[in-house]
């Protein structure tokens, strides 16, 4: 959970967000791995090779954080799950609630076959 500018943000799998303002109601902002998600609206190429590598078509629950720049910073991964790829990169927005640009992969894990 984030907290930015008395609002409260989750991040799940999928590039699922909501939002709340009193902790007891929420707005869902996006879902979905798809073109026109808020938060990466181009997902699919913005982050072509994310999916190469980890031979997936969706990402792990993200984790948001804005730092002392004022940016917000998006930690995804993606991973098949029966498959040892993954693939961890940053993403940074000026809004939490998106776009985000990749900035790109900071850790791949296993090795192709």
């Amino acid at each position: 959970m984030l907290r930015a500018d008395d609002s409260y943000y989750v991040f799940g799998s999928h590039l699922a967000s909501a939002k709340s303002d009193d902790l007891m109601t929420r707005k869902q902002i996006s879902n979905g791995v798809q073109s026109g998600n808020p938060l990466i609206p181009n997902v699919r190429s913005e982050l072509k090779e994310t999916f190469e590598w980890a031979k997936t078509n969706t990402l792990w629950a993200a984790d948001v954080i804005q730092l002392a720049d004022g940016k917000f910073y998006m930690y995804y991964n993606a991973c098949k799950g029966d498959s040892p790829l993954s693939a961890l990169g940053v993403a940074v927005a000026d809004s939490a609630e998106g776009p985000y640009k990749d900035l790109g992969i900071i850790l791949k894990s296993g090795m192709p076959g």
